[in-house]
């Protein structure tokens, strides 16, 4: 029986694969690290009507201001009555506020609940359930 004196040979495919992953593994750590879910949020309405008559739009608009240390992309859902009315995708920051603004065909004669709601989807999630917890605000219009 002989002794081998040679360590034995390895394909390159696994120096190829492990450097794949080490590679990936450091820029998951160092994309997750980026994202700060210590940021804070802002928002409150600029303008908002309180009466219009039947003729007019409903305009409104927001500040929406950021701490946040990389740029977030939001979803907003405007809301009438409880109908979604207009979606859209923002994006803010970073370490900034940002105005935005909406104008909407008149909902018609009545009582109105109009109400914004901000999804980010780098933080806002409910913990018990995976859902996202939007920022909310609201205003009661009554159109003549």
């Amino acid at each position: 029986m002989q002794l081998q004196d040679e360590v034995p040979k390895h394909d390159n495919i696994v120096y190829v694969a492990l450097i794949a992953l080490s590679i990936y593994s450091l820029y998951t750590v160092f994309t997750y690290s980026l994202i700060d879910t210590k940021a804070t949020y802002t928002m409150r309405f600029i303008n908002k009507p309180e009466a219009l008559n039947a003729t007019q739009n409903l305009d409104f608009s927001v500040s929406l201001r950021t701490d946040a240390s990389i740029p977030v992309n939001f979803t907003t859902l405007v809301l009438i009555d409880g109908i979604i009315v207009e979606s859209d995708s923002k994006t803010i920051g970073p370490q900034s506020e940002n105005t935005l603004q909406f104008s909407l065909a008149n909902p018609g004669v009545g009582k109105h609940r109009v109400l914004l709601k901000v999804f980010d989807p780098l933080r806002d999630y409910d913990s018990y359930s995976s859902r996202a917890r939007p920022y909310e605000l609201y205003f009661n219009v009554d159109v003549k």
